[in-house]
């Protein structure tokens, strides 16, 4: 995490500023070290280069003792005992469990897959590089590891990107480092309904894929659109609760893909987009993508299924009778 980002950070906990104390680091990257909040006398730690910002009810103690200990940190700053669960911190929980338990798998199965990386170049690689400029900030919400971050970074922009597993943090941690631009990007562990982010703080903020994790999306997006700038750009890619779904279901049941851990209502339209963007006064057009199953883009090469994509988008989505049944929908805005 770079020091310089700490002015942007706020506690999750009472929406203060933040204190820095580096322990370990290389350049201006804090590799480790703590975040203090000072008005509510808690700590939060940063270790291999990731900032744990979630709230304490997320917190894993095991990891802040170990931390505590490793430093010989004392008690005048208390890393404190998490406080009780609602609903939405075990559905977030569950999130964490799940994403922590198979970060591996879940690279494999779906950063790396053939649809995967037809869809991102299609879809969101081709906004940004007609959208967005070099240096430009812009938070990621629900990164992952670093599918997106790698797009952006490789494009000129500096990333704030959060997550709530921190296994898959670590992931993109590593695959950043190996192509030397870790220190471009920082990493937090983070819940996206209480994201500890001051407001009008980016040029741009992103939500790809993630969304439909979230057990609160209302709540998220209205965090998310405040830490926008006047003019900031928005973009969000989620499933779309397309009349057709249960064409990919079905296909999904007899030939699996990957593994899902979605919230209960994970499918979204159209004009849920647009009311709730609308409340964090960001001018949306929304698009409906994917009219053909992912199964296959599995068995053609990856510019084959790019021009399969975009054609097939071009040709449905002006038709319409058929526009309203893609799998996938997308939001590009601009705050006003």
């Amino acid at each position: 995490m770079n020091k310089n980002l700490v002015p942007y950070l706020r506690s999750p906990e009472t929406g203060s500023e933040l204190e820095l104390k580096a322990f370990a680091t290389k350049d201006d990257d804090v590799l480790e070290g703590m975040l203090v909040d000072r008005a509510a006398n808690v700590w939060f730690r940063i270790e291999d280069g990731i900032a744990d910002l979630k709230p304490l009810a997320l917190r894993t103690m095991e990891r802040y003792q170990a931390f505590k200990q490793r430093r010989g940190l004392d008690d005048s700053l208390v890393a404190q005992t998490p406080a009780a669960q609602d609903r939405t911190v075990a559905d977030q929980k569950k999130q964490i469990n799940f994403f922590d338990g198979r970060p591996d798998e879940y690279e494999q199965e779906v950063v790396l897959s053939p649809f995967s990386r037809v869809l991102d170049n299609v879809t969101f690689g081709d906004w940004a590089k007609r959208t967005l400029k070099p240096g430009s900030r812009v938070l990621e919400v629900g990164c992952g590891s670093g599918r997106q971050t790698e797009v952006l970074l490789g494009l000129g922009m500096r990333s704030v990107a959060l997550d709530l597993s921190e296994g898959l943090l670590r992931i993109a941690r590593r695959k950043l480092e190996a192509q030397g631009i870790e220190g471009r990007a920082d990493l937090i562990a983070s819940s996206a309904e209480a994201l500890p982010i001051a407001d009008g703080s980016f040029d741009a903020c992103v939500i790809y894929g993630s969304l439909h994790h979230f057990a609160n999306p209302q709540a998220v997006l209205a965090k998310a659109t405040a830490a926008l700038r006047h003019g900031g750009y928005f973009y969000m890619l989620e499933p779309h609760k397309s009349p057709a779904r249960f064409i990919f279901d079905w296909l999904m049941r007899v030939r699996p893909l990957w593994q899902e851990e979605a919230a209960d209502d994970p499918l979204f339209s159209e004009s849920q987009f647009r009311e709730w963007l609308g409340r964090g006064n960001v001018r949306a057009d929304i698009k409906i993508s994917t009219y053909l199953p992912p199964h296959l883009f599995y068995g053609i090469g990856q510019r084959s299924g790019e021009r399969l994509l975009a054609w097939s988008d071009r040709l449905f989505s002006a038709l319409p009778g058929v526009r309203r049944l893609g799998g996938v929908i997308i939001a590009e805005g601009v705050k006003v």
